[in-house]
């Protein structure tokens, strides 16, 4: 069975630094072969293979690609993480993807998240909360090598995690509410920060000083973890519905 949640090009977007000596596709899809079966452990549901409880979708799943594309990652560099041009580096590249995968698993392995996710029914095609232009906004400083397209992708994750924050969506042709930016500031701004905070982690070495790009990951880190605690509040996502 081809891996379904992530690919080795998904990788090598998460983290820049991946060490010489992995062979593409072989030892990367190992390492998300392990993370899909962690990734439904903690579901208790798989949406992979024969007999899956649902049916995987990039767009509308984003924060399965992410925890399977961040656990990967956080394999890869533990290979060797002197593939770094320092070590300060590593260890940070090694913290950051350690807990964006455990804030998605927590989330995964919460029942009413699990759940949702199965009965997704909006068929999303498009970038809803935010935008790439939008992203470019949030953090100055970003590595040459990610492309619009790769912003795009790590928005669609974040839109994912919104959603499954919320147990809503504001997405697709099927969703719960329709989303407005004059509005829903609140969802615009948690995608936001959650993408650019994907944008610093794949090189936080992108930044002038080391520390700057640390500063950016905690305060991009803690705008989000804010926006995401409201909108775990059921009154908050009503209100947000009702508008």
């Amino acid at each position: 069975m081809a891996v379904v949640y992530s690919s080795s090009a998904l990788i090598k977007k998460a983290v820049k630094w991946i060490p010489a000596g992995l062979v593409d596709p072989t030892d990367f899809d190992n390492y998300i072969y392990q993370a899909e079966s962690l990734i439904d452990e903690s579901m208790g549901k798989v949406a992979r293979g024969a007999g899956a409880d649902f049916v995987f979708d990039a767009k509308s799943h984003g924060i399965i690609q992410r925890a399977a594309t961040a656990i990967g990652a956080f394999y890869a560099i533990t290979y060797n993480v002197s593939a770094f041009p320092l070590l300060e580096e590593s260890e940070m590249g090694a913290n950051l993807l350690f807990y964006d995968q455990l804030r998605a698993l927590t989330l995964l392995s919460d029942t009413r998240v699990s759940d949702f996710l199965q009965d997704f029914s909006s068929t999303v095609t498009t970038l809803t909360y935010s935008s790439a232009a939008l992203v470019k906004k949030a953090v100055k400083y970003m590595h040459a090598d990610l492309l619009t397209a790769d912003i795009e992708t790590f928005i669609f994750q974040a839109e994912g995690l919104v959603d499954a924050v919320m147990r809503k969506t504001a997405r697709g042709d099927a969703a719960d509410f329709t989303f407005s930016a004059t509005k829903h500031g609140l969802l615009q701004r948690a995608a936001t920060s959650i993408a650019a905070f994907y944008c610093v982690t794949y090189d936080p070495a992108s930044h002038p000083l080391l520390e700057s790009g640390e500063m950016s990951c905690n305060l991009l880190y803690y705008s989000q973890l804010r926006d995401l605690n409201l909108l775990s509040d059921i009154r908050v996502v009503d209100h947000l519905s009702s508008l």
